[in-house]
């Protein structure tokens, strides 16, 4: 198709848009200058709120500016109806514009009436924007109701909301994803002078400045969250905090970096503050419909809640759970088997699997059996989760290293080559030496650099909290996880003293499961009671009294395992010399449940079938 002009026609080409298509998109450039033929086109200004400006129709036009200039384009055009239009470029525009007064007559009138008329309503909009934001801060006050639980974290939280709620220096709300910063922004706001303007939350993911001024003018004197704001550069939001003027800014991600000026509030994940799990499951239980929402929940339900992870989620996590159990449950009370813990999986996938390697000092060297025997029988490992000594193990398979390699290095290992003495005697050594080696060994320094998925735990000597290490300096994270308490010195990490995760959860089979794993593989290498042998000094005392304070808690994190191997020899679990008989005995316990392990895969790659 073709506009005839004087000297000729000017070629163009002929699209069609199905109705609701969007033809320009506001904010991209295009050198695209549209004719409408048929249909009509709403051309649309903002992205939350968006406002229509006007509707186009045939032999009105759209794109000229941009065309011309190169600019982006200025609003977004979307089909109201099926749409053709004839589309120039910029050389074929110019060449209709040269040679035709009177359609150049036409565009700047148009323009300047387009303009004009855009304007009064985009104040037209923006008035009924500022009455509906007053409408919906008041239904958001009823959605961010008050933080629910009774941890020292929450309190010391609510605490926190008081004192700066009324103040105007902007804040940092910390935390992994589900654990309520959204709410505790909310909180901040309701619970401040500035209760009474608006409350408008931006996503850091989306985030484009035009949105940010738009939004930022609604606010007024309110409060403005930038959510997720982790995905946008540290300069960036240092320009947007000390940017603002009246308007109060609250700042929320996982991993913030540091921002002058701001105060920081962090929140601890769910598993650090399982006080709060009873409360937070009959509120959304509550939610959810249930009648009876105190006694729904079995004592074991309960129990499972309170001890899994939640890496997946957190509150949102739990939440999604209990939602389900309570449809699985049909209105009778919810037990063990209605609870659907770990991530859901697409139907079709194969199962992954994962590695739950438990502490137990050169008893370990029997998960390099078992990982031997999994290699050669092409069992896929997608996740590990190791404790003390398994964390050291887990981190080198979880780099890379063949475990033909890693039989090659744990040979000579002794303790020398992990510990050093300490004086004056804060503890017997101290475990800078692993880290050296690991480093060595691996390559690796923080856990993104690792190929498989891995997490260790550790346990927060002034707490008595377990605590999940899964990201950033990885070697000091092995550290903490193998820091044997009276015998190793402790280790300073992510702000917090943290000894051997092995005092809490020797095998931590709940963790690989909340990674992700469907079929978790525990390795239990604490020898019962009649396998352990006589102490013959001090050390061999200190450990066995260890082994025997954390055996209670075995049972229960075994709960959470598919499969439990339990390699064990009648030797010292504290000898370096026993290396090959331990990596024997992992090698020879794994080959004798190797059908067991192929039918439960199996089973479950059924299901998911």
């Amino acid at each position: 198709m073709s506009v005839e002009e004087k000297g000729g026609p000017v070629k163009g080409i002929e699209r069609k848009y199905s109705k609701g298509s969007t033809i320009l998109h506001q904010g991209q450039p295009t050198a695209a200058f549209h004719t409408i033929v048929s249909g009509q086109v709403d051309v649309l200004v903002g992205v939350d709120p968006q406002v229509r400006v006007s509707t186009l129709g045939p032999g009105e036009f759209f794109g000229e500016m941009s065309c011309l200039t190169g600019d982006p384009v200025s609003a977004t055009v979307a089909a109201v109806s099926p749409v053709t239009t004839l589309e120039m470029n910029k050389d074929e525009l110019l060449k209709l514009l040269d040679s035709d007064r009177s359609l150049r007559n036409r565009l700047i009138s148009d323009l300047v009436n387009r303009v004009s008329k855009s304007n009064i309503r985009v104040h037209e909009e923006s008035l009924r924007t500022q009455v509906m934001t007053k409408i919906m801060c008041s239904e958001s006050e009823a959605i961010y109701g008050e933080l629910i639980g009774q941890s020292d974290a929450i309190k010391e939280i609510r605490s926190a909301i008081k004192r700066l709620g009324n103040s105007p220096e902007p804040v940092a709300i910390t935390g992994e994803s589900g654990t309520g910063k959204r709410h505790i922004a909310a909180r901040l706001h309701y619970e401040s002078p500035r209760c009474g303007a608006p409350l408008i939350f931006i996503n850091g993911a989306e985030f484009t400045r035009d949105v940010w001024e738009m939004k930022v003018k609604a606010a007024g004197d309110g409060t403005v969250v930038l959510d997720r704001a982790d995905h946008l550069p540290a300069g960036t939001i240092n320009n947007l905090v000390s940017g603002l003027q009246s308007a109060k800014i609250i700042i929320t991600g996982e991993d913030l970096p540091e921002i002058t000026g701001l105060t920081r509030l962090p929140v601890p994940p769910l598993r650090e503050r399982k006080e709060d799990i009873p409360a937070l499951a009959r509120f959304f239980l509550k939610q959810a419909g249930a009648v009876d929402p105190v006694n729904i929940l079995t004592s074991e339900a309960l129990r499972r809640l309170i001890a899994y992870p939640y890496l997946a989620g957190n509150i949102n996590e739990l939440f999604h759970v209990l939602e389900q159990a309570l449809i699985l449950s049909a209105g009778m009370p919810i037990s063990l088997e209605h609870l659907r813990l770990g991530k859901y999986k697409k139907a079709g996938s194969r199962p992954l699997v994962g590695l739950a390697l438990g502490g137990g000092a050169v008893r370990g060297m029997a998960h390099v059996g078992v990982l031997k025997v999994l290699e050669e029988e092409g069992i896929p490992i997608d996740f590990i989760a190791g404790s003390s000594v398994g964390a050291v193990v887990g981190c080198i398979y979880a780099a890379g290293m063949p475990v033909i390699e890693m039989e090659k290095i744990i040979m000579p290992l002794r303790w020398s080559h992990l510990v050093k003495p300490l004086w004056p005697r804060l503890a017997l050594c101290e475990n800078s030496r692993m880290g050296t080696w690991l480093q060595k060994q691996t390559g690796c320094k923080e856990f993104k650099d690792l190929q498989i998925p891995f997490s260790c735990v550790a346990a927060d000597a002034l707490t008595g909290e377990a605590v999940v290490l899964q990201s950033g300096c990885l070697l000091k994270a092995i550290r903490a996880s193998t820091a044997i308490p009276l015998m190793m010195a402790p280790v300073y990490h992510q702000g917090r003293t943290l000894v051997d995760g092995g005092v809490l959860h020797k095998v931590p089979a709940a963790l690989a499961r909340s990674m992700g794993a469907d079929l978790v593989i525990a390795v239990d290498v604490t020898g019962p009671a009649n396998v352990k042998s006589q102490p013959r000094h001090l050390l061999d005392a200190l450990f066995s009294v260890l082994d025997t304070m954390s055996q209670h808690m075995l049972k229960e994190e075994l709960e959470w395992a598919d499969i439990v191997l339990s390699p064990q020899a009648p030797l010292s679990g504290y000898s370096f010399g026993n290396t090959a008989a331990f990596l024997d005995e992992g090698k020879k316990v794994t080959r004798e449940n190797m059908d067991h392990i192929r039918r439960r895969y199996g089973e479950m790659a059924e299901t998911m079938s």
